[in-house]
């Protein structure tokens, strides 16, 4: 580190004698400091999605990888790379009936994180937003599941964001079975 510094401040007062007596600084140094030569943010995104779609992955390791996807996407530009990077249908595959509840808690919130003040991610979401998906995610919101896992308050804004009423204590053994999801 003395050294870079050092390289810094002959780069800055000009003085070529110091700077060719430093040398030039290391560049895996460098890598280190700036956190260079990892993947980047969308090839995480990319490789978070495997891990969870991967049927030989054990649940808590797609559970984590859905974690590190959705802080990835709380960035905006990385929310509106779920399109660019085609992976709103393996997210929204992640609802279907079969899927551990763990991981449509993980679905829903990753769309509603997303979807929330980012009108480019809501017009995308809904292109690939499977017929009945909108009432499904009521119903999921409304069960006893998913206001606990998720928050009542976000429970109600994706309500309102689905534009889905109450819908009560309906039956969803049907969920999904009518080309909903998956």
């Amino acid at each position: 580190m003395e050294k870079l510094l050092q390289w810094s401040i002959a780069q800055q007062t000009g003085d070529k004698e110091s700077a060719e007596k430093i040398g030039q600084p290391d560049p895996k140094l460098l890598e280190q400091l700036f956190g260079g030569g990892g993947p980047d943010e969308p090839a995480l995104m990319k490789q978070s999605i495997m891990v969870v779609e991967n049927p030989e992955a054990t649940l808590e390791n797609k559970q984590i990888a859905f974690d590190n996807f959705e802080m990835l996407i709380e960035n905006l530009d990385n929310a509106n790379n779920i399109e660019n990077l085609k992976l709103w249908t393996s997210i929204i595959n992640q609802l279907s009936p079969e899927v551990d509840d763990s991981l449509k808690i993980y679905a829903a919130s990753i769309i509603g994180t997303a979807v929330q003040n980012n009108p480019n991610s809501q017009e995308d979401f809904l292109k690939y937003c499977p017929q009945g998906l909108t009432e499904y995610l009521g119903r999921l919101l409304v069960s006893t599941v998913f206001p606990s896992a998720i928050g009542l308050d976000a429970a109600l804004v994706w309500l309102a964001f689905l534009g889905v009423g109450f819908v009560g204590d309906e039956d969803d053994s049907d969920i999904g079975s009518d080309n909903s999801i998956g």
